[in-house]
């Protein structure tokens, strides 16, 4: 019983983490630079919320209620999925800031090179 408690405040403290990063740089620079609309951020974001808010009545009714039992597991994967689908955002909104940053001219080196002494 203890266990399954502690397992509930573990997937409370993951939804807070996932709240948290709904709202970071990354995420919404992956929505603005894609278009994507806002409104789903925010709907995720208070559905979210009331999961959360719900997972205290039920951490305590998943003893007696199966029910109850299996929509924490359903919950607690669908935490992982949301937490993996968020670092894929993160990666890629930080691999295309990383692609569209401007490069170093390969070029000035050679230049450089082929006539050294006019640049002392």
């Amino acid at each position: 019983m203890a266990l399954e408690l502690i397992g509930g405040s573990i997937l409370s403290a993951l939804i807070e983490v996932l709240v948290d990063r709904l709202a970071s740089r990354e995420v919404l620079g992956f929505f603005k630079s894609h278009k994507l609309d806002y409104g789903l951020l925010e709907k995720l974001n208070e559905t979210l919320n009331t999961v959360n808010g719900l997972l205290d009545d039920a951490e305590e009714k998943q003893i007696t209620k199966h029910a109850v039992k299996n929509w924490l597991n359903d919950v607690k994967h669908a935490v992982y999925e949301a937490e993996d689908i968020l670092e894929e955002i993160n990666y890629e909104y930080l691999r295309s800031k990383d692609i569209d940053a401007p490069r170093p001219d390969s070029n000035w080196f050679w230049t450089r090179a082929r006539r050294p002494i006019g640049y002392l």
